[in-house]
């Protein structure tokens, strides 16, 4: 009977850690973020950012359209002794001597695009898929992040003026769009000037 408690007792410490080391892992959440504006010609950044509690490790795969998107490199964020390494688009981020987990919201790494000449409203898509967050013990499923946003329209080349508003004065009529403005000489520069006229003088007077 005492021999049957015993083994009882084990097995319910067993899964209460196994639950525990779940709980744990399962805390993990992950996003993806970066500008919110993309033109056609743009160098774009996005940010992997991982929160959790003893998070240890992580890996997933890179994903994105690349007749809309160039990738021209990847940084690490996260500091030693972490490592992030990749493998084509597969990557993998962990704690190299297990002595720094995740215990907040961290940024584990940068992915640089150059985005392609692409329409006006069209929806370029960066995404992490296939990840899983591990604590050491136990692995969680974190699924697919992503971060998408719509080309805008290009910045206006035109820098001619299109209105001109004037407080308690009137405004010449017919304002041209090029009018070009011409600063009045500096006062410094007036003043070195006369100075200049006075010290010829003295000399001219001195001789």
């Amino acid at each position: 009977m005492k021999k049957s408690i015993s083994v009882l007792i084990t097995i319910i410490l067993l899964i209460t850690f196994t639950l525990l080391m779940t709980v744990s892992a399962a805390n993990a959440s992950a996003e993806l973020v970066g500008p919110s504006t993309v033109r056609a010609g743009d160098t774009v950044t996005v940010s992997f950012k991982l929160s959790g509690k003893n998070i240890s490790g992580v890996s997933g795969k890179l994903s994105y359209n690349s007749n809309q998107l160039t990738l021209t490199g990847t940084s690490q964020k996260i500091s030693a002794p972490w490592a992030v390494e990749f493998s084509g688009n597969n990557f993998v981020a962990y704690d190299n001597n297990l002595e720094k987990p995740i215990n907040s919201t961290k940024t584990l790494f940068t992915a640089t695009f150059k985005v392609k000449s692409l329409a006006a409203g069209t929806t370029v898509k960066v995404s992490l898929t296939e990840l899983k967050a591990s604590d050491g013990k136990a692995d969680v499923n974190l699924g697919t992040v992503s971060y998408s946003k719509k080309i805008a329209a290009p910045l206006s080349g035109n820098n001619e003026l299109s209105e001109l508003s004037v407080k308690n004065a009137t405004e010449p009529p017919h304002f041209p769009a090029k009018l070009q403005a011409t600063a009045p000489p500096s006062p410094l520069r007036y003043r070195s000037s006369i100075f200049r006229q006075k010290r010829s003088t003295a000399r001219q007077r001195s001789r």
